[in-house]
């Protein structure tokens, strides 16, 4: 099987995706999210008071331990910093 037509990027997929009028949605919008931007907000105020990375990641089940300690040393979801 030929490589030249396998889309290897995020963007051409998204590109053609559109171009055949596929409705492409990321994100919050598709659905299956863990985090919406005010648990992050929330994640972080929590942490700046004091709370453990653990205690948090019990409090927010569907988030593994180093997501939410991503979320606390401003290594994931930055644009909201």
């Amino acid at each position: 099987m030929s490589m030249l037509g396998m889309i290897h990027t995020k963007e051409a997929r998204r590109k053609q995706s559109m171009a055949q009028h596929r409705l492409y949605v990321s994100g919050l919008h598709k659905g299956a999210y863990k985090l919406r931007p005010f648990d992050v907000k929330i994640i972080r105020a929590f942490y700046n008071q004091g709370a453990s990375i653990a205690w948090l990641s019990k409090q927010f089940p569907r988030v593994s331990d180093s997501a939410v300690a991503d979320i606390c040393n401003g290594r994931s979801w930055k644009h909201l910093l």
